[in-house]
């Protein structure tokens, strides 16, 4: 975000935070600028009466702009993948495939990305910024479900007006906004049930939001990730390793050092590497934590 990537649509507007973070950063310069933002998100959210969620420092700063992956890996609104009436500026099939490939990429499945969406019953649109223009809600500094009961109970109709496609509230008045992505999650079968129970249970979405956040915030490139790029109009993918994948992982390598020599101390530093790695999430970390403990498991076998 310290270089090209603060120029992508998707994070058009997002400089007014950085600036006004700088001076913490200033105070406090051992901290990463990566830490300091999701830190300074995580007490937002609460701030405003959303779930605590707990902080894990570490993330360390890119040094050049070489880390930066391509435009439109993140949904902005100059990006359409589809034509005609199935694109992004008109909610149907096409919207939902983009919406689920934004997120399928990062490892989110439909109940996630339904949940993280709900963020937007913060703040709002601006035309300088994004095209776009208003609110979602009537309390943009409060965290709450309203984003999902408003998109259920009102009625949305597009807006007559000079900018892009969105839509306006015309039961309730025409305060509010809701842009195509939105109004697909109530379009769409298996999003809108996911919306209803949000919609009834504000604990239930403020409880599975800490946790959805909290993955997207500590996200890791994996290989699991990149092989969605072969579906993708770029070669970069960001992903998280799952619980399961790490599980298997963890048992295949401790299966080979067991049998290499049973019981013995290799066994035990295999588990012992792998639980403190497991935030090491990339391809060559976990190779790397492969090929150690095989090392290990080898010599413990001449000995």
């Amino acid at each position: 975000m310290r270089f090209s990537e603060a120029n992508h649509g998707a994070n058009a507007g997002l400089g007014v935070a950085r600036d006004f973070l700088e001076p913490v950063k200033q105070q406090f310069p051992a901290m990463s600028y990566a830490d300091l933002w999701i830190l300074a998100s995580y007490a937002a959210i609460e701030f405003m009466g959303g779930p605590d969620i707990p902080f894990t420092a570490g993330r360390k700063d890119a040094t050049d702009d070489s880390a930066c992956p391509p435009e439109h890996m993140l949904p902005d609104g100059h990006f359409h993948k589809g034509s005609g009436d199935d694109d992004y500026d008109h909610p149907g099939p096409g919207t939902a495939a983009y919406v689920r490939w934004v997120f399928n990429k990062m490892g989110f499945n439909d109940r996630e990305m339904v949940c993280l969406i709900g963020a937007h019953a913060l703040g709002r649109c601006h035309t300088n910024a994004s095209g776009y223009d208003g609110p979602w809600t009537r309390a943009p500094e409060t965290f709450s479900n309203e984003y999902f009961k408003l998109m259920l109970e009102d009625t949305w109709t597009v807006r007559s007006w000079g900018g892009p496609v969105q839509y306006e509230n015309s039961k309730s008045g025409a305060d509010l906004m809701m842009l195509p992505a939105d109004i697909v999650l109530v379009e769409d079968p298996a999003f809108k049930a996911i919306c209803e129970e949000y919609a009834a249970d504000y604990d239930l979405f403020a409880k599975e939001f800490a946790v959805n956040f909290k993955k997207l915030t500590e996200l890791g490139f994996t290989e699991w990730g990149l092989k969605w790029c072969a579906r993708a109009p770029t070669r970069h993918a960001v992903a998280c390793i799952s619980l399961p994948d790490f599980v298997s992982l963890a048992a295949a390598v401790i299966a080979v050092c067991s049998a290499l020599s049973p019981l013995s101390k290799a066994c035990r530093l295999t588990l012992m590497i792998l639980v403190c790695l497991r935030r090491y999430e990339t391809t060559a970390a976990k190779a790397g934590i492969v090929a150690a403990v095989g090392a290990v498991g080898y010599a413990a076998t001449k000995k």
